[in-house]
């Protein structure tokens, strides 16, 4: 409820009292009529009837000798616009009647709030928010933004008022998937942090919407542990923030054959850079796979070639009682899981993942031929290696 309580008006067709639009105004008009006379009151009002969802009284009824009271309503389709109203004044017991006095009032309604922010995090890893504008005629007179943004776990909040033309221009890169009317991102943020914005919308003449709040949850990361052809559990790496510092994990029950597990590497031939069990990495904006190293391991590129399956070297020699463990170094192919056949001299071996191991022992003495199939995106590629076990100084037969 809108109370008037004097009847009241500015110079110029100003109006000096503002009234929303859908509620109710009951007014109470203060008169000056010391000689308590009886007064016949008229009121008529410049703009079109069919603004009012219930007009005022032509003919107000006073309260008493000295107020009079009025009530109207106005529709949405009354926003921003001015009412002039004109009361008579007619005194029958002298015949007299009095000069007319105008008030006025504006239909303006406070601003709806955002009927949608989103908070999310830029390629750069920093929360920027996105803010829909309310549309209507009540709000077609939005002026600006008072935001307030909150790191998570902080203390203390920070607020400023924008325009929201400023806002509109703002060169902020947009990660969004749909277009926003306005982008805000805070100045001297933090990378990889999650932050709280509130955002109240200011229209022309200073009044206020409801405040609207957002949440912006900071990019998680993939850290993933590949046992790189061993057997067992690998190690769950979890998700993580960007420049989180996570503790790497141990070999855990990971095995291949009788290779001394060497730690971790970002690359499966060991050729990135290096993680020891228990050491710390720094989440880059990028998901992380770490391949365990096997020390021991024979290092073979098996990669796709023209004629299948091609091995790099082509053969190899190695030290009785040292293990013969081959990886496939294409993270494409080993990932071809089941689709692996190892064969040692046409028996099969029963292995099926892109890693091979065998233990050689004196009975394994001489030349080997390692073949292998491998089915990948529907076709079927075949290679092989020959390898010679030798005692360490007399190669057998």
């Amino acid at each position: 409820m809108v109370s008037v309580r004097s009847c009241s008006w500015e110079a110029g067709g100003r109006a000096a009292t503002r009234i929303p639009s859908g509620t109710p105004v009951v007014g109470t008009i203060a008169m000056v009529n010391p000689k308590a006379f009886d007064i016949d009151y008229s009121l008529s009002w410049d703009q079109d009837s069919s603004y009012f969802s219930a007009l005022p009284p032509a003919s107000p009824a006073p309260l008493g000798k000295k107020d009079l009271s009025i009530g109207f309503g106005l529709l949405a389709s009354a926003e921003h616009r001015i009412f002039t109203f004109t009361l008579g004044k007619y005194v029958a017991s002298i015949n007299k009647t009095y000069p007319n006095e105008e008030f006025s009032f504006v239909c303006d309604s406070p601003p709806d709030p955002p009927p949608f922010l989103v908070a999310v995090a830029d390629s750069s890893q920093k929360a920027i928010l996105g803010i829909l504008l309310p549309v209507g005629s009540i709000d077609d007179d939005l002026d600006k933004a008072e935001i307030t943004w909150t790191k998570a776990g902080a203390a203390n909040s920070s607020t400023a008022t924008f325009a929201l033309a400023s806002l509109k221009a703002a060169p902020y890169p947009n990660p969004f998937t749909g277009s926003f009317d306005c982008y805000f991102q805070p100045p001297m943020i933090a990378a990889g942090s999650a932050y709280t914005f509130s955002v109240t919308l200011i229209d022309s003449a200073g009044q206020r919407s409801s405040a609207v709040s957002s949440d912006s949850v900071a990019n998680a990361f993939v850290l993933a542990y590949d046992a790189n052809g061993a057997i067992g559990t690998v190690p769950d790496g979890g998700s993580h923030a960007f420049d989180e510092i996570v503790t790497v994990a141990g070999q855990g029950g990971l095995a291949l054959g009788a290779a001394v597990f060497g730690g971790w590497n970002t690359s499966a031939d060991g050729l990135g850079a290096a993680y020891a069990a228990g050491s710390s990495l720094r989440m880059p904006a990028a998901a992380v796979t770490l391949y365990a190293q096997w020390l021991g391991a024979i290092a073979v590129v098996i990669d796709l070639g023209t004629q299948g399956l091609s091995f790099s070297p082509s053969a190899l020699t190695v030290v009785q009682g040292n293990p013969i463990s081959l990886s496939c170094a294409n993270s494409a192919l080993r990932s071809a899981g089941s689709g692996w056949k190892w064969y040692m001299d046409g028996t099969d071996l029963g292995q099926s993942t892109g890693t091979f191991y065998c233990a050689t022992d004196s009975n394994s003495i001489g030349q080997h031929v390692i073949s292998c199939f491998v089915s990948y995106l529907g076709i079927t590629y075949s290679g092989s290696l020959r390898v010679t076990v030798s005692d360490g100084g007399t190669v057998g037969p």
